[in-house]
């Protein structure tokens, strides 16, 4: 049995022939322990087979025949040192890349765009939720698709994305523009490293699942996809009034929109009473994170703005341009997350 070592070592040099061990299968389990040292194989048996099966079990880095020189194994050492400070210099360079990517681009997406923005936090809620459920491995990848996947309305009128979040119906043109969100966000993180499965993600995000051809299935990528797409439509539902069992009833019936299991998994996502907080604003303390709780009215009687409409720019503007002439009547009820 190995013992893990606190620090993981830069290089290990291993023999194939050891007693009751093979170097194959030791230089496996370093890899399997600590894959970013690099690994030397020393045999005497310089035949194909054992080569091929070093290689491929162990991620052998140099295979090195006995008697071997001194200087050649010198040689080796240093070449795998040089090798691992370039793979740690990599990690460290594709991680803050990554780190300061996303940063940036949420903070642009906040910025063009604060309605998308405020709804990925709930979505990524949803995703962490389904994933956990779900028992799929590398979890990041999901929740990064998720805080980007409204990347794409940054190219959008305000009034559009307005209007799609707010339930309001969309013109023909208005939901073409729409449709194409996605896959706007997915050139926009294509390029970047590491993010091209997760670009892949987002672009599937308002596909429907029967139109996933089956042997695609299986992918990670798409997968993702689906996930998203659940997670958007049941907060779309949710902040338009209808409770987790009607949003879910709901969504089971759009038959051939959602992957079965995804709904299963969102099934179970606890929505406790108190993650959504009523309260009483004026309109200065509307802000585009909240839904209206009541209908809300001037003071001469005309509706304004109905229950269940979530909050928007527009509607903000539109309510102050009421409350300087003819008078909003206040306090407005609203519902907000946590």
């Amino acid at each position: 049995m190995m013992q893990k070592a606190e620090t993981p070592y830069a290089v290990i040099v291993c023999d194939q022939q050891m007693p009751g061990l093979s170097g194959t299968f030791v230089l496996a389990e370093v890899h399997d322990r600590w894959p970013d040292t690099v690994r030397l194989m020393l045999t005497g048996q310089a035949d194909l087979t054992t080569a091929v099966d070093a290689v491929n079990e162990g991620h052998i880095f140099r295979f090195l025949t006995k008697p071997c020189p001194n200087e050649v194994l010198v040689k080796a050492v240093n070449a795998a040192l040089h090798q691992h400070r370039l793979i740690i210099s990599e990690r460290e360079l594709l991680g803050k890349t990554l780190r300061g990517s996303v940063k940036v681009l949420t903070e642009v997406l906040n910025l063009t765009s604060p309605i998308a923005s405020g709804k990925t936090s709930r979505i990524q809620r949803y995703v962490r939720h389904m994933v956990q459920t779900l028992g799929l491995d590398e979890e990041w990848k999901y929740d990064l698709a998720a805080m980007l996947s409204q990347l794409g309305c940054i190219t959008l009128p305000l009034q559009i994305v307005d209007k799609y979040y707010s339930g309001d119906r969309l013109t023909e043109t208005e939901n073409e523009l729409f449709q194409q969100h996605p896959m706007v966000a997915k050139k926009l993180l294509a390029n970047i490293p590491r993010l091209q499965s997760i670009a892949y993600m987002i672009s599937g995000q308002l596909k429907d699942y029967q139109d996933f051809p089956e042997a695609m299935m299986s992918k990670s990528f798409v997968l993702g996809g689906q996930i998203l797409r659940a997670a958007n439509d049941f907060d779309t539902l949710i902040l338009r009034g209808m409770n987790q069992g009607e949003a879910l009833h709901f969504m089971k019936r759009q038959e051939g929109a959602y992957n079965p299991e995804v709904l299963n998994a969102l099934q179970s996502t606890p929505i406790e009473r108190n993650d959504i907080r009523v309260r009483s604003v004026g309109v200065d303390g509307l802000h585009t994170h909240m839904v209206f709780d009541q209908n809300v009215t001037a003071e001469n009687g005309l509706v304004l703005v109905r229950k269940g409409k979530e909050v928007t720019f527009t509607v903000i503007e539109m309510l102050k341009s009421f409350n300087e002439g003819i008078g909003v009547k206040a306090p407005i009820r609203v519902k907000e997350y946590k």
